[in-house]
């Protein structure tokens, strides 16, 4: 699949809209610095999981957000050297 977000948010009306949103404002502001990467806020919880594994992150757990189910938040722990 060619937008992993989708597996998160398809089927749901404002999809569109919050892929638009993040495309246009999200990933244009987060591309200004150097080195930079621009995820946007449509990366779904798969990209998010994957780029904290990379980080070396090993204890990772999504907390759902009742109110707001477009938003996802992650509480990951890594191992102190």
């Amino acid at each position: 699949m060619f937008f992993p977000f989708f597996k998160t948010i398809s089927g749901n009306p404002l999809s569109a809209f919050l892929y638009g949103v993040s495309l246009n404002y999200c990933m244009t502001t987060a591309l200004t610095g150097p080195g930079k990467k621009g995820v946007g806020m449509c990366w779904g919880v798969e990209n998010m999981e994957e780029a904290l594994k990379q980080q070396g992150f090993t204890e990772i757990t999504f907390c759902p957000n009742e109110m707001n189910p477009f938003e996802a938040h992650a509480v990951a722990k890594k191992e102190q050297k």
